[in-house]
């Protein structure tokens, strides 16, 4: 399963009508891929766009939508994260698409820009986000949604442009930072991953070693796993490839 980012909403015109027809039914889907077939199993890109689209006052530049990451339901369907329209939604085993909970905008007035998702131990959601033009090294929040209640709170802050994060070994929860100087990075993106352990404690890993992290995923022995020098192009900084770093 994967996520295509946007909705139909942004298919441009003036495409040839086959092309058009494939984007409009891709763009902002949650997409099944088995044996090299591609088919859509809903569109959370097209429900958040209309969505935003009935709430101008909650961002200065709704409507918006982008689907950006997304985590397997205990019981079946996929909890997600829309970076653009910043919503966590629900997909259930029908494909019916169920907005769950609107991120705040960051203390700098802009969106929250939610990057990751991560089911806990307990059963909960727990929501990283990047942050947007403006906000300092300490915006960043960590959400905790819990299903039952339906509640969403803020459940570890202080933290930096997070670009992704999940749970490990030993109940530590991981938060890699795209940048330590808050977003936009001051500087070229000298990012870290933050460890914190089930009584609050944080660790930072990778200092001064990764450039601009961002996904993360958790080893059976205990390693993390993080997609590292992942958003920039030569004109910019470099000659960056792109790696997976391993830590632990």
């Amino acid at each position: 399963y994967t996520l295509e980012a946007a909705s139909p909403q942004y298919v441009p015109s003036g495409l040839p009508a086959g092309m058009t027809a494939a984007l409009t039914t891709e763009y902002g889907a949650l997409l099944e891929v088995t044996g090299g077939h591609i088919s859509v199993v809903a569109n959370p890109g097209y429900v958040d766009y209309q969505w935003s689209l009935a709430h101008p006052n909650l961002a200065t530049d709704f409507p918006a939508a982008n689907p950006y990451d997304m985590v397997a339901k205990p019981r079946g369907g996929f909890y997600l994260i829309d970076a653009g329209a910043n919503t966590l939604d629900s997909v259930d085993r029908q494909g019916d698409v169920h907005l769950l909970a609107f991120i705040p905008n960051t203390p700098a007035g802009g969106h929250a820009v939610p990057t990751c998702v991560a089911v806990g131990p307990d059963g909960s959601v727990y929501i990283g986000e990047l942050t947007s033009d403006g906000n300092s090294a300490t915006a960043a929040n960590v959400y905790r949604y819990a299903p039952r209640s339906h509640r969403l709170t803020v459940w570890q802050s202080g933290f930096s442009a997070i670009n992704g994060c999940g749970f490990g070994a030993h109940g530590n929860f991981y938060v890699t930072e795209y940048d330590t100087t808050g977003f936009y990075p001051t500087g070229a993106p000298d990012g870290a991953v933050i460890q914190v352990s089930p009584d609050g404690t944080r660790t930072v890993l990778g200092a001064g070693q990764l450039f601009a992290p961002s996904g993360f995923l958790a080893g059976p022995d205990g390693s993390i796993y993080v997609s590292n020098d992942s958003t920039l192009y030569p004109p910019i900084y470099g000659p960056f490839s792109g790696d997976v770093v391993k830590i632990g």
